[in-house]
Formats: structure tokens, C-alpha cells, sequence
């Protein structure tokens, strides 16, 4: 079998560990195909190699050198990949040439080294576009600072014991479709770039059975965990989020935080709106009011946006007068606004030549029309109650100024119901 002329181009050695040798020696064999072109097996034994190689250079090192070489093992995996990139078209149907394919290969019971499990550890490995771990079997397995290109598969696969993809990257979309995870799972600071799809319709596999993790994650695309049981404590602390994620028929745990996450900015989406509303309902059935509140305040943005008219109008003060109901402050500012605003109005009636601008030089307050102004803020003064020295006030400024004063003292109560977490 002729070697393939890009070879030479390979370093003799990364960090003292051999590369260019220990590449040839695997492409030697017809069936690891060739490095432009390789097969399946070849992907496996690749990724052996490559951690074999590490483990000899650690050995000939301190203890402390090796520390600071956490992610030396996918040395040999790497300078193979950078010279023999996965190439094809973006299109999935039409795939990709010299894509990595450990489909159906089963990692828990893969023991063929005196180092154990040697192929359960991907730590720093840079896989290219598409691909696949579908139907593949773990038991504990590390894929962190990992680099997936696009169109990344793990549909089906079994992930028997703990998963930690931290601070891994993924391309424009990664599938774990009915894939089973029975333990702990981890993308703390993963980055995704496009299309994210956890959901499910195997009812062997819909179960999230361990902690989850998605902490500081950033998903820059559409994200679907539909169908999925979280079993265990579930955290989405400080992810960021560019499009609402969808949690349709899931079932959430009690401990199940989304503190700090960031949700993009209401555009008016149904989707959007329909998924909030799934999250607040999840979290009305555990009592969760905290979260309950805020994704009904996402839900309202969307559904501004959507609505025209008079109702968009109402739904944009109701925004703007109480952020949905939550804020005390603004409809408090909305009642002192509305007092000092009508007091100078009742005052024009009392003496239309003292009315006068808050800040004018010769503007002369009087008392009574603040008084005034206050007694008809309150609920219970009635209209007929007019102060002796204000007279001739229309019955329209008077309504006026009792209903915007009645709903900021509704809307001062609302808030602090939903701060105090009253039902």
C-alpha cells in the first residue's frame, strides 16, 4: 500500500511525542484507510494511538510536567486533523469526507489496555464536521474543551455514567435525539452555535437520571429538550440563551434553577411566547413562584409584540406602569406624577392667574391645591367632597384623575402580592 505524500508534512514530534511515526504506523493497515480517507476503524485506533502516546511521554516526565499537561493526549488525534481536515458540503444529506465515525462502538466495555479504558477520554480533541457517536455505548466519559464541527451525532447513544462536555464548542447543530443518559451530565461553559436537539420520543431514553449541568452555556441557536424527564437537580445558572428553548411535554425536578440565565429580547413570536408559557406553567405545578413570575413576564413581552391596537397599547402601559405587575416603584412614580400633575390643573380652576410651571421664578404654590389634589387620589373621598376654596372643577378632571390614581394603587398592591409571593 503506497503512503500518502502529506505525511511528510506532519512534525516529526509534538512535545516530545511522536507524531508523524505513530501516524503512519496506524495507515499502514488497509483497514484504518487512509489519512484523506479514514475509515471507521481507523477513527477508533487513531484515538488509541493517540492516547497510548500520551501515556508513554507522561511517563518519562515529573509528575509535576504531566499536571500541566492535562490535555496532551489529544496531541497525535489533533495534528492528524489539522492536516487532514473532514471536507464535503454544509448540507448534511450530502455529507462529509474523512469525517470521524465511532458509531455504534461501545467505550464501556472497551478495556484493551493496561491503562483501562483508554478511549473514554476526548479531552482537547478537535473531531472536524460531522461527527457521529450515534448508537455508541459509554460508561464514564470526558469530552472536555473538545471541538466539534458542524452536524455532531449522538443520537441513540448510551451514556451509562457520568458525560462532562465542559467548555466544549459545537457547530451549527448537535443532535443527542433519544439519547439515554443514566448519570451525571455536565456543559458547564459549553458554546453552541447553532441547532441543539436533547429531545426525546423513546421512552427508554427520555430520562435525564443524573444532575445536569448547564451552567454558563452559551446556545446561540434553537435549543429542544421536548419530551425529556429531568429526574435529578437540573441547573441552567447564567447560561445565555439566543432563541427560547423549548421544554414541551417535559417533566422538570423541584430543583430545577435558571438564576442568571439571560433570554433574548421579545420579537413578537408565537414560539417564544408558547415556550415561556411552558416553563411558567412547569413551575406553577411545583409552586416555584420565583421562576413561575419570571418566565410569565417573557411570556408577556412576546405576546406585546403580537398584539395591535388598543389591546397592544394597554399591553405596553401595563409594561411601562408596572413591568407586568412586579415593579412598586413605577406605579408609585405613576401616583405622585398624577397628584402633582393634577393639583396644577385643580389650581388653574381655583385661580387661573396663579397657575404656573414647577421651576418658574415667580411660580407661587398653593397649599390647598395639593391638598386637594391628594384627597382625590385616595379611594375614599367622594367627588361631591370638593374643598371650599377649589370650585368649578369638571366631573371629568375628577374621574380622571381617581381612575389613573385607583389603578397605580392596584397596581402598587399587585406587586407587592407577587413580591411576598401571595396567591
Amino acid at each position: 500500500m503506497s503512503e500518502h505524500p502529506d505525511l511528510e508534512k506532519l512534525p516529526l514530534e509534538i512535545d516530545g511525542i511522536p507524531v508523524r511515526e505513530t501516524i503512519r504506523e496506524i495507515f499502514c493497515k488497509p483497514e484504518n484507510g487512509t489519512p484523506d480517507n479514514i475509515s471507521k476503524a481507523g477513527c477508533l485506533a487513531l484515538a488509541k494511538q493517540s492516547r497510548s502516546a500520551y501515556f508513554v511521554n507522561m511517563a518519562q516526565t515529573s509528575g509535576f510536567e504531566s499536571a500541566l499537561s492535562i490535555s496532551r493526549a489529544c496531541i497525535v488525534w489533533n495534528a492528524w486533523r489539522q492536516s487532514f481536515p473532514s471536507l464535503g458540503g454544509v448540507d448534511v444529506i450530502q455529507g462529509f469526507d474523512n469525517k470521524a465515525d465511532f458509531s455504534s462502538n461501545d467505550f464501556a466495555s472497551d478495556t484493551n489496555s493496561d491503562s483501562g479504558p483508554v478511549t473514554t477520554s476526548f479531552e482537547g480533541f478537535s473531531f472536524g464536521h460531522q461527527a457521529s457517536f450515534r448508537s455508541a455505548k459509554f460508561a464514564h466519559v470526558n469530552f472536555r474543551r473538545v471541538n466539534f464541527g458542524i452536524h455532531a451525532c449522538f443520537e441513540d447513544a448510551h451514556f451509562q455514567e457520568a458525560a462532562d462536555f465542559d467548555d466544549a464548542n459545537f457547530g451549527s447543530s448537535v443532535s443527542f435525539v433519544n439519547t439515554r443518559f443514566e448519570s451525571a451530565l455536565s456543559f458547564v461553559g459549553c458554546q453552541f452555535l447553532g441547532v441543539v436537539d436533547f429531545s426525546t420520543c423513546d421512552s427508554l431514553s427520555q430520562k435525564f437520571s443524573g444532575h445536569v449541568c448547564f451552567d454558563k452555556a452559551i446556545f446561540k441557536g434553537p435549543v429542544s429538550f421536548n419530551g425529556r424527564h429531568f429526574a435529578n437537580a437540573t441547573s441552567f445558572k447564567s447560561a445565555h440563551f439566543a432563541v427560547a428553548p423549548t421544554f414541551h411535554g417535559c417533566e422538570l425536578h423541584q430543583d430545577t434553577s435558571f438564576e442568571g440565565a439571560i433570554f433574548p429580547e421579545a420579537t413578537g413570536s408565537e414560539d417564544a411566547a408558547r415556550a415561556y408559557r411552558t416553563l411558567k406553567l412547569a413551575f406553577s405545578k411545583q409552586q416555584a413562584i420565583r421562576e413561575e413570575q419570571r418566565f410569565f413576564r417573557l411570556e408577556m413581552a412576546e405576546e406585546t409584540l403580537l398584539e395591535t391596537g388598543l389591546k397592544r397599547w394597554l399591553f405596553w402601559a401595563y409594561n411601562t406602569f408596572s413591568d407586568y405587575g412586579f415593579s412598586v416603584m413605577r406605579p408609585f412614580l405613576l401616583l405622585t406624577a398624577t397628584w402633582l400633575v393634577f393639583a396644577q390643573i385643580y389650581g388653574a380652576h381655583a385661580s387661573p392667574q396663579s397657575l404656573c410651571v414647577l421651576g418658574q421664578t415667580d411660580c407661587r404654590l398653593q397649599g390647598e391645591w395639593f391638598t386637594f389634589s391628594l384627597q382625590q387620589a385616595l379611594p375614599l373621598p367622594g367627588f361631591e367632597q370638593l374643598d371650599s376654596t377649589i370650585k368649578g372643577v369638571s366631573v371629568g378632571w375628577l374621574f380622571l384623575h381617581k381612575t389613573l390614581s385607583l389603578i397605580a394603587l392596584f397596581l402598587i398592591g399587585l406587586a407587592l402580592r407577587n413580591l411576598f409571593k401571595l396567591k
